[in-house]
C-alpha cells in the first residue's frame, strides 16, 4: 500500500535525502531563525503597544488628578476633555493602536446612526428616497444606506434629509471623517513598524 512506503523505508529515505542537502538545510534553518525573529518583533511590538494604552491612560489619570486638586471649576472645565480622550481614543481604538477595533467602532456607529434614522422617522422627519409605504425592513435597509453614503462622505444626490436629520446628517458626516482618519493613523501606525 501506498501508506507502507512511506511509513517504512520511504520515510528513512526521505531523512537520508534531507541530510544529504545541507544547502537546502541551512536555508530552511536561516528561515526558521528569521521567523522567530518576526514572531520575536511582533510579540515586542504588542508589548510596546500595551505599554504605550497604560501610559496614556495614567496620563489622562493624573491630569484628572491634578485639575480635580485645583478645584471644581478647573474639573469640570476639564471634563469634556477627559470623557472625549477616554471615549474616543482609549475605548474606539486603543490609542490607535488597534485599526481592527476603529473599524469595528465605525461599522458599529454607521449601524446606530441608520437605527437613529429608522426610529425617528415621521412625515418631517424623513429622507427624500424613502417612501413612506414601504415595510419597516425596506426602511432600515434604506436608512442603513442613507447612513453609509452619509458616514462615509460619499453623497450621491439621490437621498437628502428632511426635519431633524437636516441636523443629523452632517454630525454623522463628520464623526464619519473623523473615525475614518483615525482608522487611517491607527492602520499606518502598524504597517509603518
Amino acid at each position: 500500500s501506498t501508506s507502507a512506503a512511506f511509513d517504512g523505508a520511504g520515510s528513512r529515505n526521505f531523512r537520508n535525502q534531507f541530510r544529504s542537502m545541507p544547502k537546502i538545510r541551512g536555508n530552511l534553518g536561516a528561515t526558521f531563525q528569521k521567523g522567530e525573529h518576526t514572531i520575536s518583533t511582533y510579540l515586542r511590538y504588542i508589548d510596546e503597544d500595551i505599554a504605550y494604552v497604560y501610559f496614556k491612560r495614567y496620563e489622562l489619570m493624573s491630569e484628572y488628578q491634578q485639575n480635580k486638586e485645583k478645584g471644581i471649576l478647573y474639573l469640570l472645565l476639564f471634563m469634556p476633555n477627559f470623557i472625549f480622550q477616554r471615549l474616543v481614543f482609549d475605548k474606539v481604538g486603543l490609542y490607535a493602536t488597534n485599526p481592527f477595533r476603529v473599524l469595528f467602532s465605525i461599522v458599529i456607529v454607521n449601524f446606530i446612526f441608520s437605527l437613529i434614522y429608522t426610529f425617528y422617522y415621521s412625515v418631517e422627519n424623513t429622507l427624500t428616497c424613502m417612501d413612506n409605504s414601504v415595510g419597516v425592513f425596506d426602511k432600515i435597509l434604506g436608512n442603513l444606506y442613507f447612513s453609509a453614503i452619509t458616514f462615509f462622505t460619499v453623497g450621491y444626490g439621490d437621498c437628502s434629509p428632511l426635519g431633524f436629520f437636516k441636523i443629523l446628517a452632517p454630525i454623522e458626516g463628520f464623526i464619519g471623517v473623523f473615525l475614518m482618519s483615525y482608522f487611517t493613523v491607527a492602520f499606518v501606525r502598524k504597517i509603518l513598524r
